[in-house]
């Protein structure tokens, strides 16, 4: 049977069942089109944290020539250089320890003294002239020599006594400068959050002669 318009109910029925896989089609590919966006805003976000956190440990460069290395350090940390002596505090407010004072518990600090014209093969031949230290403080520095790469380089390096707290000593003797490295914090819990950042710097850390 056909209507006034020519169309016959089944064809009406057709068109309907048509229409509504048309509607419901679309309205499934809306709800995945926006999962998809959902989900690449969630990864975006994940790549605007990753790129945060970069911001974050963002680094500037320190080189000095004379003194024979470069390196990088983190932007929000503070530099002071004195002579021979490179000063880095994890704040402005970092006072180091002295006669009257000692370092604040959120404290730390990096210091790294070169001196020059120091004729010795190495560490353990620096150490053991007796115009520096006693034949007893000599042995017991020796016991604690380590082999560390520094800058691409295998060396002897005095790592500190065993009852260093808080801090990470490094002392070694290339191309006739004693380097004396040391990290300092005032707490444990201060210590363990900027270990890291020592790390990262010592990992940066090149000889330039």
């Amino acid at each position: 049977m056909k209507n006034k318009k020519g169309f016959s109910f089944m064809q009406i029925v057709i068109i309907i069942a048509i229409v509504l896989i048309v509607g419901i089609g679309a309205y499934f590919l809306g709800i995945n089109n926006g999962s998809k966006i959902k989900n690449s805003c969630v990864i975006t976000g994940n790549i605007d944290q990753v790129i945060g956190d970069d911001n974050q440990i963002l680094k500037d460069s320190y080189s000095n020539v004379s003194l024979g290395y470069s390196l990088e350090y983190p932007k929000d940390w503070v530099m002071n250089e004195n002579g021979n002596i490179l000063t880095l505090k994890n704040s402005n407010s970092t006072i180091l320890p002295g006669a009257n004072s000692n370092l604040g518990t959120s404290d730390s600090y990096v210091q790294i003294e070169v001196t020059n014209n120091m004729n010795y093969s190495d560490y353990k031949e620096f150490i053991k002239d007796p115009k520096y230290v006693s034949a007893k403080v000599a042995a017991e520095r020796i016991s604690n020599l380590k082999a560390v790469n520094i800058g691409g380089k295998d060396l002897q390096v005095f790592t500190g006594m065993p009852t260093t707290d808080n801090a990470i000593v490094y002392s070694f003797i290339y191309n006739k400068k004693l380097y004396s490295i040391n990290f300092n914090a005032g707490s444990r819990s201060q210590f363990d959050k900027d270990e890291k950042v020592f790390k990262s710097l010592m990992s940066s850390f090149q000889f330039l002669n």
